[in-house]
């Protein structure tokens, strides 16, 4: 049995070597090991960082001046290595995965309103006859209000798990964009200026004939809906 040696002070480490059941890896076979359980690229000079600064294991043979390293030992190292176990990743995963709002009107309660001041909205404008904007205390009644925050809402929990910039990026990209449409001088709250009413406009539609819709059993169908 060859004896196990640090790399960087050259004294010998009993505690190192290596069983008869065990395989000595070089340097580049040892970065393979490490890139395949990591799913990673791992260089050769990487792995040599971290057994010089002890965060790896040592050289277990240095058998005609090739360094190399017993596996079983960098299977052990890599399991501490990892940073997060399976489970670890699995709640994370969870928990990622749960809203931190539990609907569209404690997203629009919690978040979405403080971005802006809403109160404002019937007073501001310059102090005109007509404001340019105005919010509807009945926003939960326009159809299409309640589309446009739904979106904002889903988008914001992405945001949020991601974290770092992606919170900019929905003010700018999604918050505000859906803002400017919803209190527009022509958009759902313009018969809205003095409070709520039902006098919405809908579009006037006609059904759309039956032979254009798909049905269950032919929603599996590839041919069915395809440009010919």
């Amino acid at each position: 049995m060859s004896e196990a040696f640090d790399e960087g002070t050259g004294e010998k480490l009993e505690a190192q070597a290596f069983t008869e059941q065990d395989f000595l890896l070089t340097a580049y076979e040892a970065a393979d090991l490490l890139g395949e359980e990591l799913n990673e690229k791992f260089s050769v000079a990487r792995f040599r960082r971290l057994v010089m600064s002890g965060d790896a294991p040592a050289v277990a043979d240095k058998g005609r001046g090739i360094d190399k390293w017993s596996q079983a030992a960098l299977d052990r190292w890599i399991e501490s290595y990892l940073p997060d176990t399976p489970a670890a990743e699995e709640a994370a995963a969870v928990q990622a995965a749960e809203p931190k709002h539990r609907d569209v009107y404690e997203f629009f309660e919690r978040t979405y309103s403080p971005y802006y001041e809403l109160a404002d909205a019937r007073i501001s404008a310059l102090n005109r006859e007509k404001p340019l904007t105005s919010w509807c205390d009945q926003w939960w009644v326009h159809r299409s209000v309640v589309a446009r925050l739904v979106a904002s809402w889903y988008a914001w929990e992405d945001a949020f798990a991601a974290g770092g910039g992606a919170m900019s990026s929905w003010i700018l990209e999604h918050a505000d964009r859906h803002y400017d449409r919803i209190m527009a001088e022509d958009g759902p709250f313009r018969k809205c200026k003095s409070g709520h009413t039902d006098d919405l406009d809908e579009y006037r539609t006609i059904a759309a004939p039956d032979a254009l819709r798909l049905h269950d059993e032919a929603k599996d169908d590839p041919n069915i809906g395809t440009p010919q």
